[in-house]
């Protein structure tokens, strides 16, 4: 059996994507509580080590009030899927996002899952306000708010 077969989301993972007002954060955006970070850290080492092909589906959470004040883009309108499929694919040139209806899938080679890494490490430190990538293909981490 696969590694990744045999992990189980834990925690709140929110993923969100800004429609109004793109110019100051375009692409995703990625926060989560302590037990998320945990969740997707254990989620990303399995993928590494199953390696291409491997993927799972992770349950997202709409951004609250206080963790779109993180980032404080206003008022701007945004949209959430209900899930993200991440998977390990050599193929890709660094990651690539689809998005179809609810649901977005993030297809990311080796060098990339370790980037992901990296940001959820620093998300579960308190740390954010950065990105891998640019513009509309970017993903930005955002430290999870206190209550």
């Amino acid at each position: 059996m696969r590694t990744s077969h045999a992990w189980q989301q834990h925690g709140t993972t929110a993923l969100w994507r800004y429609t109004g007002h793109q110019r100051n954060f375009p692409g995703w955006h990625l926060s989560c509580d302590a037990a998320g970070c945990a969740s997707l850290q254990g989620l990303i080492d399995a993928l590494l080590a199953d390696g291409t092909g491997a993927a799972r589906t992770v349950r997202v959470t709409p951004p609250s009030p206080p963790l779109l004040a993180v980032p404080n883009n206003r008022r701007a309108a945004w949209e959430a899927p209900v899930s993200v499929r991440i998977g390990h694919d050599a193929t890709v040139d660094g990651w690539g996002w689809q998005h179809e209806g609810d649901r977005a899938h993030l297809r990311l080679n080796a060098g990339a899952l370790a980037l992901l890494r990296q940001g959820v490490n620093d998300i579960a430190a308190g740390r954010g306000d950065h990105a891998m990538g640019t513009g509309a293909a970017a993903l930005w981490f955002w430290w999870w708010p206190s209550r």
